[in-house]
């Protein structure tokens, strides 16, 4: 299923002429690329962190998730949908934007 994302991912970068890279790891141990990155996306991650049974994150567990934090502030939050395989309307998602300080 990565390589699906990671290769939907690649096509549509190229067909937008963005000049991304795509890597699959473990998000928790990212220093393992041995790279520093500018930019980070995350899509339908951060949900998935403890607790283990965690249901789609509300607006205040985004924040309250960076706001005990000196290393990050979050610039934006806004209500967006992500697309999905199961729904044509694509599901409801965060875009949030959030900086290391």
């Amino acid at each position: 299923m990565t390589e699906t994302a990671l290769s939907i991912a690649r096509e549509k970068a190229a067909a937008r002429g963005i000049g991304a890279q795509f890597a699959a790891c473990d998000a928790l141990h990212l220093n393992r690329l041995g790279r520093q990155f500018q930019t980070v996306l995350d899509c339908g991650l951060f949900h998935s962190f403890e607790p283990v049974a965690r249901t789609p994150v509300s607006h205040e567990e985004l924040m309250a998730a960076f706001t005990d934090t000196s290393d990050w502030s979050v610039a934006s939050v806004s209500a967006d949908r992500t697309e999905t395989r199961f729904s044509a309307q694509g599901a409801p998602a965060w875009l949030a934007k959030v900086e290391r300080t």
